[in-house]
């Protein structure tokens, strides 16, 4: 929904400019909402509460998980390429 407002408010200023035409309005404004859509659905729940609370979870855990994996056959080198995802997940 601010999305929407802030594409629209862009348009009507490079309108006002007269860097855009009148007639790509409604394709500048879908394409500003398509692209918070798609962040959005990138985003786990709770949007970045809950990308703060992912990288907290494995900051706390994540060494006994990463064990696991090694225990489990992944190599050591892998196992902390992959933690560094989820410690800093955005």
């Amino acid at each position: 929904m601010y999305g929407q407002f802030i594409a629209e408010r862009t348009f009507e200023l490079l309108l006002a400019r007269g860097r855009i035409p009148r007639d790509l309005r409604l394709a500048f404004v879908q394409t500003v909402q398509n692209a918070c859509l798609l962040h959005d659905i990138g985003n786990p729940p709770f949007g970045h509460l809950g990308e703060f609370a992912i990288r907290d979870w494995f900051a706390k855990n994540g060494d006994e998980l990463a064990a696991h994996w090694v225990a489990s056959g992944m190599k050591t080198k892998a196992a902390t390429a992959y933690m560094a995802g989820f410690l800093n997940f955005d």
